[in-house]
């Protein structure tokens, strides 16, 4: 009879420890994979944005990039003189969070 009850504590006692420190370590894990995936997102983001801008300023428009899908470029074009154009380019994604936008502003010379 001791030794049902013995082993029936000791079965409760490892449930209550594996509970109080495996499961919130995976939970730590798992914020933290998600963290370093958001960072990868962000910096995949930046570059986009660089390479889009970079099209612009040299003439071309947004080229698309063969399979993506993740993020969406647009660009809006303004002339702020005659000889000066102003191309604002946005690309945004969704995360967990939500819709996240990236801007950025980039001036070309044109001919009149």
């Amino acid at each position: 009879m001791y030794e049902k009850g013995s082993s029936y504590l000791s079965v409760v006692f490892s449930i209550l420890l594996f509970s109080m420190t495996l499961l919130p370590m995976l939970s730590v894990f798992y914020e933290l994979s998600s963290d370093m995936s958001e960072s990868s997102t962000r910096s995949r983001a930046y570059w986009r944005l660089y390479e889009v801008t970079e099209q612009w300023k040299k003439g071309f428009g947004a080229s698309p990039v063969e399979g993506e899908t993740e993020f969406q470029v647009e660009v809006i074009e303004r002339y702020i003189s005659p000889r000066v154009m102003e191309g604002e380019i946005r690309v945004s994604w969704n995360s967990r969070k939500g819709v996240k936008e990236w801007k950025g502003f980039a001036y070309r010379m044109v001919s009149p």
